[in-house]
């Protein structure tokens, strides 16, 4: 019995260890944005950091989901950075239109080596679209044309005073 026992911790004792250091050597994919997602875009970028258990070539497939609906997705080949470390970006470029309260969710899965890994998914909830400029800001803006301060028209009409 008690070689049964040795034989069975000893077994348990390789098997966790061997487990640790697979995941320990593993390459991972984790998630960073985006943060934020308004009304009226048509254009985000997935961001990730990837991390390798040496320096090779991967693929990372990115899906976007508008309220759990699969939308589009994009692939990127890497070529072998020369680094475990990658800052990994993704312009995605979409067509679908999306309102107030709608989510975006973004999934990856990184390929390397034989190797399949899944980011976790990143939902990203839609926000209010930034603001129309008044008029006379896209005048402004356009002919390069500055107010003038109010201080101006005080010292004209204090000279007009002068003057009587």
């Amino acid at each position: 019995m008690r070689r049964i026992l040795i034989g069975a911790a000893t077994s348990l004792a390789v098997w966790l260890g061997s487990t640790m250091v697979a995941e320990a050597q593993g390459g991972g994919i984790t998630p960073i944005g985006p943060t934020a997602y308004l009304t009226g875009s048509t254009t985000s970028t997935y961001t990730a950091t990837i991390t390798m258990p040496t320096p090779m070539s991967f693929k990372v497939c990115t899906y976007v989901y508008k309220n759990n609906v699969y939308q589009t997705s994009f692939s990127q080949n890497v070529p072998n950075p020369g680094t475990t470390t990658y800052a990994f970006a993704q312009v995605c470029d979409v067509t679908f239109s999306v309102a107030v309260g709608d989510v975006v969710r973004y999934e990856a899965t990184l390929f390397y080596n034989r190797t399949t890994t899944n980011a976790l998914p990143l939902p990203v909830t839609v926000t209010q679209g930034p603001t129309r400029p008044s008029k006379s800001d896209s005048i402004q803006r356009r002919s390069g044309y500055q107010t003038k301060p109010s201080g101006l028209a005080l010292q004209a009409v204090d000279r007009d005073r002068r003057r009587e």
